[in-house]
């Protein structure tokens, strides 16, 4: 089977952490920001997290090991304390779990991961790295301070590995708008039981004119861990005219001069196409959706802009013809 690979997300996440109202505040930075990790039941994996210290005081860390499980909220899973089920948790040992960090300096935490015979699929474990409540001298009137969370991908192979992601909604935000942006929403499902990473794009048409705007989805390979869904979005703003907000939250049409030949309105398709990785070969995810794009206020005035015209026209007329006639049958008299 091919080798499966994991991505690893990494997020900055509020961690609930005690320190001392009089210790260094927390400002660190990890490296990598993500661990894409990988390997066959029964072996060993060998790696390390970099910490360095951006504060001018020395920092005493701990790290700890926690899970993320799936949500149905975006970005599809959350983070969460390990229970006695979740074994993968003790096949990780840190060698170093408290640590002084010296003041703008690197310092390397190692761990080694040890999958025992039994293992197979994907397991996330998270490093979370906050300061170590102890070393800090924190009271109870102590305050939350902040922590760094990497979730790490684990990729066990496995014969029975699979991959099954299924295209639950593709549709754009309305049916009809008035100008551009519109903004597409795609809901994916994983039912597999690694992890998927689908990418691709969103075409737009326009009756004959195929491809005249091409969007890409999920182009950081933000990934989809098993039983659970996520939801990712794409934008298309190539228009003449575009509705966009101010800095004081207010909507406004904006004119893009530099793209005048791209008055969008009509009817409009939109085709999905992803790709991702079923583990021995590309496989596809694809739908269509429509949509309308019609500035009927502007269209409504344009419009009218003529018949205003030739109504207005008509009256001059009508009034030039009575004034004609008034001052034929002055004269006459």
């Amino acid at each position: 089977m091919r080798r499966n690979i994991l991505l690893a997300t990494a997020l900055l996440l509020v961690v609930p952490s005690i320190a001392s109202a009089q210790s260094p505040r927390l400002d660190i930075t990890v490296s990598p920001v993500s661990l894409d990790l990988t390997g066959q039941p029964g072996t060993e994996i060998h790696d390390k997290i970099r910490v360095h210290n951006n504060t001018n005081d020395v920092l005493h860390l701990r790290v700890q090991i926690k899970k993320i499980t799936p949500a149905d909220q975006d970005p599809g899973f959350q983070l969460a304390d390990p229970t006695p089920q979740d074994d993968f948790i003790s096949w990780i040992h840190i060698d170093t779990p408290i640590f002084d960090a010296p003041s703008k300096e690197w310092t390397y935490v190692p761990f080694t991961i040890s999958i025992p015979s039994t293992a197979a699929f994907g397991y996330y474990p998270v490093f979370v790295i906050q300061q170590d409540a102890q070393k800090t001298g924190a009271t109870k009137t102590a305050e939350l301070s902040g922590g760094a969370a990497i979730i790490a991908s684990l990729n066990v192979l496995s014969p029975n590995a699979y991959v099954d992601a299924q295209l639950v909604d593709f549709k754009a935000s309305h049916h009809l708008t008035e100008y551009l942006p519109v903004d597409f929403s795609i809901m994916i499902h994983n039912a597999g039981n690694i992890h998927v990473r689908p990418r691709g794009n969103i075409f737009i048409s326009s009756g004959s004119k195929k491809d005249i705007a091409i969007l890409e989805v999920n182009p950081g390979l933000s990934t989809i861990i098993p039983n659970s869904s996520r939801s990712f979005t794409a934008e298309w703003t190539d228009g003449f005219i575009t509705r966009e907000k101010n800095d004081q939250g207010a909507y406004h049409l904006v004119f893009h001069w530099d793209a005048i030949t791209h008055m969008r309105i009509g009817k409009y398709s939109a085709r999905l196409l992803l790709v991702y990785d079923s583990g021995q070969k590309d496989a596809t995810l694809e739908a269509v959706t429509t949509f309308w794009v019609f500035p009927w206020k502007l269209v409504s005035v344009i419009t009218c802009i003529p018949v205003i015209s030739i109504v207005g026209a008509w009256i001059l007329i009508r009034l030039y013809v009575r004034w004609l006639i008034k001052k034929q049958n002055e004269h006459t008299r």
